[in-house]
């Protein structure tokens, strides 16, 4: 079992035994969706590897877009928006 792969399809082809990717995003969706119902709401990615899972984030909660991006300090790996 797994969570939220990046690359399903190559997940799929990479076991020889029986596996299951579980995604994560509708709970967040819908957890989120009830919290903030009342909020502006802007997802980031802290890096262009995730980006089109937050863009599938946005959209499910119909937040803004980001467009700025961010950038990965050398000294502690963070992301941070520019």
């Amino acid at each position: 079992m797994t969570f939220d792969v990046h690359n399903v399809a190559a997940f799929e082809n990479a076991f020889r035994c029986p596996s299951t990717n579980l995604e994560a995003m509708p709970l967040f969706v819908e957890h989120f969706t009830r919290l903030l119902r009342h909020e502006k709401i802007c997802v980031v990615s802290p890096d262009i590897g995730g980006a089109k899972r937050a863009g599938q984030f946005r959209r499910a909660l119909a937040a803004e877009v980001e467009d700025e991006p961010a950038r990965r300090s050398s000294k502690n790996g963070a992301a941070a928006a520019l």
